[in-house]
C-alpha cells in the first residue's frame, strides 16, 4: 500500500512540475514577447478593483479552474485521459495578432480514436472561409496528436480542459473543452 501511495505522489509531482513547467514557459514567452515590443505588459493597478467589486464572480472562477485541474489530474492518475479527453473542443484566444478574425474553430474528439474538426474565418479583406478536416488522435506525454486523412501531424499541449496548439508564427492558439449537460 505504501510503494502505491508513493507511485501516486510521485505521478503527481511529475504532472505538478509539467504544469509549473507549462506555465513558466508562457511567462517566458510573454517576457520575450514585451522585451520584443510585439506585445504589451498589461496595466495590473485595476485587479484589485476588479476583484473587489466582482468578489463571488471571481471566487467562481477561480472554483471552476481548480475543479477542472483536479478532474484532468485524476484523469492522469487513474490513466483515464483519453476518456477525459472526449469531447468538443471552442477556439477560445490566440497569444498574438493573427492574419484572419477566427470566426469559429471547433474540434470534436470521439471516443472511438477519431476527431472531426470545423473552422470559419474572416480575411482582411473580408472574404470569408470555412473548412473541415477529419482524422485520428492520440494521447501520449501531455500531448494531444491529431493525424489528419492526408497523414499531416497537428500536436497541441494538453492544460486540463484546454488544449493549446502552437502556430508557425509563434502564436498560441487555445480551445477550451465544451461543457456537457450531462
Amino acid at each position: 500500500m505504501l510503494q502505491f501511495k508513493n507511485e501516486r505522489e510521485v505521478e503527481a509531482l511529475a504532472i505538478q512540475t509539467q504544469m509549473k513547467l507549462a506555465v513558466q514557459s508562457k511567462v517566458q514567452a510573454h517576457k520575450d514577447q514585451v522585451a520584443a515590443g510585439t506585445a504589451v505588459q498589461p496595466d495590473t493597478t485595476g485587479v484589485k478593483e476588479s476583484y473587489m467589486n466582482d468578489y463571488e464572480g471571481t471566487k467562481e472562477e477561480f472554483k471552476d479552474q481548480n475543479q477542472e485541474r483536479v478532474e484532468y489530474a485524476n484523469a492522469v492518475l487513474n490513466g483515464n485521459v483519453e476518456q477525459y479527453m472526449v469531447g468538443t473542443y471552442q477556439f477560445e484566444k490566440a497569444s498574438g495578432s493573427l492574419t484572419e478574425t477566427v470566426t469559429y474553430h471547433n474540434y470534436i474528439l470521439n471516443t472511438d480514436g477519431t476527431y472531426s474538426e470545423a473552422h470559419g474565418w474572416t480575411t482582411n479583406e473580408s472574404e470569408e472561409h470555412t473548412s473541415t478536416d477529419t482524422g485520428t488522435w492520440s494521447v501520449a506525454d501531455g500531448i494531444l496528436t491529431l493525424t489528419n486523412q492526408d497523414q499531416e501531424v497537428t500536436e497541441f499541449v494538453i492544460e486540463g480542459n484546454h488544449i493549446v496548439f502552437e502556430t508557425l508564427d509563434g502564436v498560441f492558439m487555445t480551445y477550451k473543452k465544451a461543457k456537457t449537460n450531462d
